[in-house]
């Protein structure tokens, strides 16, 4: 995993089958369906056809058997990407809140393990409830979720953020006036060589010198020269380590290292705020850290949060409103990824956070 550290700088009603596709508001339709392709695709030595998401924004029950009758083995959550063995069968309506759902059971794959096995399983979905990738997307609803934060120094357990004076906002139109793009690495004026990056002190012959370790294993580490903040009036490195990484402030003045952040530190248009992301790959979250500048210039984080449904996508843009707001752009964590591996660009949003 050496060197992956990604740096960003920067209602529908649904059914968990809601409605629960009963035998009730189910109504078998005679349809056509000559849709099944030949297993052509393979993943963990499992043939399959197609690649679908669940669209289900409460969730989606897999089944033992191809009708409502079978027994539940469990819901797969919004986004899940799933392994389509067949197509085939017939299509069936039902009603789901008034709305009109065409769909059959269908056959995916299942990863399932424990303590001592794992193995791919057969199970049944209604894919009334599936779609493509583009059709995952964020609202309102999913921003708060976190796996943790924190505010004002104090740590809480609950799964949304409620005990800060954050504010997030899914916009309907992505942002692309006033969007600041900024030349975040500039090696230039301080360049690394042979591995060793030295930062020299103001006023003296001497440096601060950082050296690179470039073994595989945890003691991994590699630095990398970005810029000089005229408003934080600190040196900006970046140390890469086997797993991760993290950005830090140097003084000129003094060689003193003072506060490391998850990410490129963007201060406010007035130099009052600071803000950091990451797109954390190894729990599919998008982190956040927000300090503010005091008077006598001290640097004092206010919040950090891992958002569990969104991760930032964009390098370098970002649009500060005011001091305490911003527009950036993400995607919904479960498609962060195309099928290739890479970055998913089809399913960009922009979100305001406010504080």
């Amino acid at each position: 995993m050496k060197n992956f550290f990604i740096i960003i700088l920067i209602v529908f009603n649904g059914c968990k089958e809601k409605n629960r596709v009963t035998a009730d508001n189910i109504i078998t339709e005679n349809y056509s369906d000559s849709s099944n392709k030949e297993l052509e695709k393979e993943i963990d030595q499992t043939k399959f056809i197609d690649t679908l998401y669940v669209t289900a924004k409460n969730g989606l029950i897999i089944r033992d058997k191809p009708i409502i009758e079978g027994v539940e083995l469990g819901v797969l959550p919004y986004g899940k990407e799933v392994y389509v063995l067949s197509k085939e069968g017939k299509k069936k309506s039902i009603n789901d809140n008034g709305k009109r759902i065409l769909g059959k059971f269908i056959p995916i794959y299942e990863y399932v393990s424990d303590d001592t096995s794992s193995t791919n399983r057969k199970v049944y979905v209604f894919d009334g409830f599936l779609g493509e990738i583009k059709d995952i997307k964020l609202d309102n609803s999913m921003l708060c979720d976190t796996n943790f934060y924190s505010y004002n120094g104090i740590s809480y357990e609950e799964k949304c953020v409620k005990n800060s004076d954050l504010e997030l906002e899914v916009l309907i139109k992505n942002s692309d006036d006033n969007t600041h793009t900024f030349n975040l690495l500039d090696s230039t004026v301080i360049k690394k060589v042979n591995g060793v990056l030295k930062i020299p002190i103001d006023g003296t012959k001497k440096y601060v010198t950082f050296v690179d370790n470039n073994v595989d294993n945890d003691g991994f580490r590699e630095y990398t020269y970005y810029s000089f903040s005229k408003s934080l009036k600190r040196h900006i490195v970046l140390v890469t380590y086997y797993e991760g990484g993290e950005f830090f402030l140097v003084n000129p003045e003094n060689s003193e290292e003072k506060i490391k952040f998850i990410g490129y530190p963007f201060v406010s248009t007035k130099n009052r705020s600071i803000v950091t992301f990451n797109a954390n790959p190894y729990e599919n979250s998008g982190d956040l850290e927000i300090f503010k500048i005091t008077d006598d210039k001290n640097i004092v984080k206010v919040f950090s949060g891992s958002f569990k449904n969104w991760m930032p996508v964009d390098q370098g843009n970002i649009e500060w409103i005011k001091d305490n707001s911003i527009i950036i752009k993400v995607s919904h964590s479960k498609v962060f990824w195309d099928a290739s591996g890479d970055i998913n660009t089809k399913n960009i949003q922009s979100i305001k956070i406010s504080w």
